[in-house]
């Protein structure tokens, strides 16, 4: 038997592990929720970084909240210092910059939407009759969920992708997808070698002679030896 080339059998696996990462980030958004938070120790070192949004070079960060949930994120990063439950200006911070990012994702963060940053100063927020590609890049698209995040932030369709997550989740699908794939070609050849015809093409190989060792429709070589005799239907 002629097996898939690797080159195609490669293509398929990708193809589907980029769209089992889109799928499981689009419906995270849709249905996770936020259950939990903790502010990172050290906000401004680079370590904080790793799977994570990654603020601006000229920030200084003083604010670092993360909150979590199951395939879900929300990182909010300020160079405000946090002053009881608001974010509160001081002297030595400037101009005080705020932005708060939403990523979405398993097993890993791999797509994200910004809720928040400092544009919205300057303009009005996104909603579904805006869709140009600046502004669906960096909010993601309108979705029909009418439930908020916990934090009271809209639900969107992220298509950013994180840092990291998205290769890392993308490679962990097409892996899956690529035995996946092999399974599936090698249950359907198994049956159609039972039914008498070509493994790969389906042919029928009924009376062919033991001594043909390749399908004459599209040439996959066969074991020799044996005689392909019709399937016998029962009543």
């Amino acid at each position: 038997m002629t097996a898939r080339t690797p080159t195609r059998r490669l293509a398929l696996s990708l193809l589907l592990g980029v769209a089992t990462t889109i799928a499981v980030s689009w419906l995270a958004a849709i249905f996770a929720d936020l259950s939990g938070s903790n502010f990172l120790h050290n906000p401004n070192t680079a370590s904080t970084a790793y799977l994570r949004h990654v603020p601006p070079k000229d920030w200084t960060v003083r604010t670092w909240l993360v909150r979590n949930g199951f395939a879900i994120r929300h990182d909010l990063v300020s160079e405000c210092v946090w002053m009881g439950s608001t974010l509160g200006m001081s002297p030595s911070t400037a101009p005080n910059r705020t932005r708060e990012v939403v990523s979405a994702g398993w097993p890993l963060p791999a797509l994200q939407w910004t809720a928040y940053d400092e544009s919205h100063f300057f303009e009005s927020p996104p909603s579904a009759r805006d869709l140009s590609l600046a502004r669906t890049w960096r909010y993601g698209l309108p979705q029909w969920s009418m439930r908020a995040l916990a934090t009271g932030d809209e639900r969107r369709l992220p298509v950013r992708p994180t840092a990291a997550g998205f290769i890392l989740d993308t490679a962990i699908f097409t892996a899956a997808a690529w035995w996946g794939v092999e399974w599936l070609s090698r249950v359907r050849a198994a049956r159609r070698a039972r039914k008498g015809a070509c493994p790969r093409c389906g042919y029928d190989l009924a009376g062919h002679e033991a001594s043909t060792t390749t399908c004459p429709e599209c040439g996959t070589t066969r074991p020799a030896g044996k005689e392909h005799a019709p399937a016998t239907i029962s009543a």
